[in-house]
């Protein structure tokens, strides 16, 4: 085989379970915006034919997901400033002591 047919059914092939990837994703955001009815039709549809805001507002009332978001966000913003500040310490540290270690071993401090 050539080198471009190569490519082009390493292409296809690739498109091929992108789809089946993505497939399971797009049908669960838009079954998100059908009424009811429609998310449990047999066949499924594809694309709701209306816009349908009532199961997200359900959802909304009854779960706290704002609160929760709230909670993530504050949990998140705390270990962010936490690391600068023991990142900037330790930043500050590293080439202002003498440690008793090597210089040439320092760079085995960086890595994670």
């Amino acid at each position: 085989m050539t080198h471009r047919l190569q490519n082009t059914m390493v292409y296809l092939l690739l498109t091929i379970f992108a789809a089946l990837i993505l497939y399971p994703m797009f049908y669960t955001f838009t079954s998100a915006f059908m009424t009811p009815d429609e998310a449990s039709a047999y066949p499924p549809k594809l694309w709701p034919s209306s816009f349908y805001m009532g199961s997200i507002i359900a959802v909304f009332k009854l779960v706290p997901i704002a609160k929760f978001l709230a909670n993530s966000l504050m949990v998140s913003l705390i270990i962010m400033v936490g690391q600068l500040i023991t990142s900037s310490l330790a930043a500050y540290a590293l080439p202002t002591f003498d440690l008793k270690a090597n210089r040439s071993s320092l760079p085995s401090l960086w890595q994670p």
